[in-house]
Order: C-alpha cells, then sequence, then structure tokens
C-alpha cells in the first residue's frame, strides 16, 4: 500500500520524530502527523486491471479536462489528444497505457530537473501512444522506470508523479474513446479509449 519512493521518506521522517520524542517528550507529539502526511501522500493501493487487450488505460488518477485532436509535437501527425488533471487527492502512481515496447523517451527541462516527460509506448500491432507528464510546479517530483526499448505490460506501475498536475495523452486518430470531458478515471484500472484494426 506503500510506494517504494516513500519507503525511505517516511522511515527517516518517523527515525527523527521518535529520537525527538524520546529526548523532548509530548513537546513533539503533533509532528506524528507529519509521516501520516507522508503514507497518504506516497500510498499505493492495489488496481484491478481490465483484460482488455484493446483497451488503452490512464496512466494516472485523474479528471479529463479537454479532448480534441491536435498535432503531436513527437511523431510529427494529427492525434486524439485527451488531457488529465491530476487532483492533490489523488493516487500519484503512474502505470502502462497498454501492452507494448517504450520506443523513445523526451525530457525537457531545467536546472537539470524534468519538467515534462514523453514516453512513445508502441503496440505489438504498430500503435503509437505517447504520453506526456508534467510534475508540479514547485513541490512536484517525477520518477519513470520505464525505458527504450523495454516492454511493458498492460496497467504495469511505471513511476511516481507526487503532486503533478497535467498529463497529456496522443492516441492514433481511429481511436474508439470511452471518457468524456469531466469523467473521473483511475490509473490501470480505468479504460480511456479501445483501439480498432481492421
Amino acid at each position: 500500500m506503500l510506494a517504494p519512493e516513500g519507503r525511505p521518506i517516511v522511515t527517516v521522517v518517523a527515525a527523527l520524530i521518535l529520537v525527538a520524542h524520546f529526548f523532548l517528550g509530548i513537546k513533539v507529539l503533533l509532528l506524528w502527523l507529519l509521516p501520516g502526511l507522508l503514507l497518504w501522500l506516497y500510498r499505493d493501493p492495489p488496481r484491478d486491471i481490465p483484460a482488455a487487450p484493446r483497451g488503452l488505460l490512464s496512466p494516472v488518477d485523474a479528471r479529463v479536462v479537454a479532448i480534441e485532436e491536435d498535432d503531436d509535437p513527437y511523431l510529427q501527425r494529427r492525434a486524439i489528444r485527451v488531457d488529465l488533471r491530476i487532483p492533490v487527492t489523488a493516487v500519484y502512481t503512474l502505470r502502462s497505457v497498454t501492452e507494448g515496447k517504450i520506443m523513445n523517451q523526451w525530457c525537457r527541462g531545467s536546472s537539470g530537473r524534468a519538467r515534462t516527460l514523453a514516453l512513445w509506448l508502441q503496440t505489438d500491432e504498430s500503435d503509437d501512444i505517447v504520453t506526456v507528464l508534467k510534475p508540479g510546479r514547485v513541490l512536484g517530483s517525477l520518477k519513470c522506470y520505464a525505458r527504450s526499448g523495454e516492454r511493458v505490460g498492460q496497467g504495469q506501475r511505471q513511476g511516481f508523479i507526487l503532486l503533478g498536475t497535467d498529463v497529456q495523452m496522443l492516441l492514433p486518430t481511429g481511436v474508439r474513446l470511452r471518457i468524456a470531458t469531466g469523467d473521473k478515471v483511475l490509473a490501470g484500472a480505468d479504460i480511456i479509449a479501445d483501439l480498432v484494426h481492421g
């Protein structure tokens, strides 16, 4: 239930508060709220991955804020752009939208910190999906473990986007959408769209 990214942080904070409590007594009692907050931020509940080989899953817990046809600046094609907004109360785990191979990654940022990470995933049927991740501007952080050339499974855990704000999905124009603006979706559990072949 606790994301691996949060385990060292929660352990260190709890240990420091325990030491402070030993020396200062009940004066630091309120500090025990901090590990509780960290446990909530780094929670990672299991998800039931649907059996939908052509289904494209939501990569994050989010609300759909826009759906429109647009230019894909990464693959130089027309695509269906699905804009997702991650609420502060969300689970921040990042999951793979479908089974396939990571073809490429684009990382843009400044001062050594990624501000945008785009992942290009290609299915075995040569469908291309690009997921664009944007961590929060102030305290947000992004950890992604997918690497170019690696195969990923549908709904597989790929990383953590703490206090993330926006995610874009750039989908093939022929997909059959299952969502509408305003819908709430769960990472690895809710199907955004179906790939259509033939």
